[in-house]
């Protein structure tokens, strides 16, 4: 049998004609609107045109030969209401709207819509009944459905799926090549660089910022310029590098200085109070958090905002001790959660008011610890449940995978119906190549991650060494020879010695008047020496637990690596598992089963 053989010039160039050919086989569908109706739609996907798609459907002139299209008319009107912070009357539009009349095409027009407005309005759960079934839908406009890849990724993100979140962005980004809406294309590489960020990848996470940044810039996109330092800031957050987080707060400030947005101001201002946080300049970060709690609540989403600012005051008054003020602004938060919504902030909420009151009342205290936990539990419920219900309805991301497929069908008429099928194979095979490479690269960079953090343990073994043969000698010598601040190192580590020794972290029990009275000292001079390793006792407590954990990921002859992970939370003393993957994602930069799931790489 005969072969052809296609040199690369050859092949980029067969590529491009079968896409465009692709597309524009599939924008012929999508132009049998008024052309101000065709217009607005083209708008809506450009982005952040949302004023001028209501100017033009607002018009009684331009519209008037709208006839029978009034329907996908408020369907648009709706969309750019939604992206205009005024998702309540988006969704009342849209539910005045019967779908049962609608034609194909209005109506893969009005689910895509309603899907983004559950998302806006944040209710995941609807969010994800109404978005699921239009991933493996029959195509109407690849524009809508890279919208609705795109609110699926973040969806899969919120809910730490991080995985399926950078596959469905990437196929969302193909589509959206494919559209030439580079401008989205943009928007992609802002929620990926946030991704990476989460996951620890923190110069991929840049390299996509910067890339985004050129191309907002090129289009003066100052909305998406303000979004993009947002993440940004919550980069460098994650790296406590607050220099530069910094820095990124104030070019989001000076986007809005001059069109000022109670709703993004809140937001900067939460994020200088987390900075200020990190820094311990607790008067600054108590003063910005202040300033949310005292904006106009005129802006979409200024209760969650309040509720995150009165939770981050508790959690300061806390950290200083003045439990009185921890309680009252944790209440307040409370009070402001309505029944059903926001479970991780309540858990948040509940957390706080429990660390209020355990040196008062302990017992209420403890009643308040275990309404976090299920406030919590409720949370990884309904995550989970999200989850199942989307893996459920297609086949894992087959579906979203294959949708370039469905195009072919869009437009039976087409003359080169054969040609298109090649050009849609071809496109699924470097769709598979670009998301192999993606997820070899994030499993790299994961690995490198355990790697990082086993050669740190088996440093600090080493040092601890060192320290321990030091501190013997200088425990031999005349006490009134030992500075007051040796003393302290040398009971510091001594602490650190016993803990190693005696594995007495194991303990859930475990509390600073234990520790002190088995090493044979007093409970003040203890926490004095931790405290001045700039350590609080919780924390390296939690810090020697994660650290069993590590081993017993390291060890395959553990009988414990055997255990579910909350299992392995309890052996190694944890009480909560919120307070177990709170800590190893602090300790590590990682998720306990990202980390438990890489470190086989490591051993290759």
């Amino acid at each position: 049998m005969a072969s052809i053989k296609l040199k690369g010039k050859h092949i980029h160039i067969f590529l491009c004609i079968m896409f465009l050919c692709l597309f524009m086989s599939c924008i012929k569908n999508r132009s049998n609107y008024p052309q101000p109706i065709e217009r607005a739609i083209n708008l809506f996907f450009i982005e952040n045109e949302y004023d001028s798609i209501i100017n033009i459907l607002n018009n009684k002139n331009l519209m008037a030969d709208s006839g029978d299209f009034e329907e996908v008319k408020n369907i648009f009107i709706a969309a750019a209401l939604s992206e205009s912070d005024m998702q309540d009357s988006a969704r009342t539009i849209l539910l005045n709207i019967d779908s049962t009349y609608l034609n194909e095409n209005d109506r893969y027009y009005y689910y895509t819509i309603r899907a983004l407005v559950e998302f806006r309005l944040n209710k995941l759960q609807e969010f994800m009944k109404i978005a699921t079934p239009l991933l493996s839908a029959e195509v109407k406009d690849i524009r809508a459905l890279a919208l609705t890849q795109r609110l699926m990724s973040r969806t899969m993100n919120l809910y730490e799926n991080y995985e399926i979140a950078i596959r469905l962005l990437q196929n969302s980004s193909e589509l959206y090549r494919l559209a030439k809406l580079k401008k989205s294309e943009a928007i992609n590489k802002k929620f990926l660089a946030s991704y990476y960020a989460q996951l620890g990848s923190f110069d991929l996470a840049i390299e996509n910022l910067n890339e985004a940044e050129k191309t907002f810039k090129e289009y003066d996109d100052k909305e998406e310029l303000y979004y993009l330092y947002i993440v940004g800031v919550k980069t460098y957050i994650l790296q406590n590098q607050t220099d530069m987080a910094r820095k990124y707060a104030n070019l989001a400030l000076t986007i809005i200085s001059g069109n000022i947005n109670n709703q993004k101001l809140a937001s900067i201002y939460n994020y200088l109070g987390t900075i200020e946080k990190l820094d311990s300049n607790y008067n600054d970060a108590i003063n910005m958090f202040v300033n949310v709690t005292e904006l106009d609540r005129d802006y979409f989403g200024s209760n969650t905002r309040e509720i995150e600012a009165y939770i981050n005051l508790s959690s300061i008054y806390n950290s200083v001790g003045d439990y009185d003020k921890a309680k009252k602004n944790a209440a307040i938060a409370l009070n402001k959660i309505k029944n059903n919504e926001n479970t991780f902030l309540k858990y948040e909420a509940f957390r706080e008011l429990s660390v209020g009151y355990h040196t008062t009342d302990p017992l209420l205290a403890y009643n308040y610890l275990d309404s976090a936990k299920y406030s919590l539990e409720r949370y990884q419920e309904l995550s989970s449940k999200g989850i199942a219900d989307f893996v459920n309805t297609q086949n894992a991301l087959v579906g979203a995978n294959n949708q370039i497929v469905q195009l072919q069908e869009i437009d039976k008429r087409n003359r080169i119906i054969n040609i298109l099928a090649i050009a849609v194979i071809l496109m699924i095979i470097v769709s598979y190549f670009i998301v192999k490479g993606l997820s070899k690269r994030v499993k790299e960079t994961s690995t490198e991650l355990v790697k990082k953090n086993l050669a740190q343990l088996k440093y600090e073994k080493e040092v601890n060494a060192i320290i321990k043969k030091h501190d013997e000698l200088a425990e031999n010598q005349p006490n009134n020879s030992i500075s007051l601040e040796h003393k302290s190192e040398i009971l510091f580590n001594k602490f650190n010695s016993w803990l190693e020794k005696e594995k007495k972290y194991l303990q859930s029990d475990l509390d600073l008047n234990m520790a002190a009275r088995e090493i044979g000292t007093n409970r003040s001079y203890l926490s004095k020496s931790i405290n001045q390793n700039g350590v609080g006792f919780s924390e390296i407590i939690n810090r020697y637990r994660i650290l069993e954990v590590i081993k017993i990921f390291e060890d395959d002859e553990d009988e414990r690596n055997s255990y579910t992970l909350p299992e392995i939370a309890v052996a190694v003393g944890f009480k909560t598992k919120s307070v177990f993957y709170e800590s190893f994602r602090k300790e590590t930069g990682m998720t306990p089963s990202q980390f438990k799931e890489n470190i086989q790489y490591t051993k290759l």
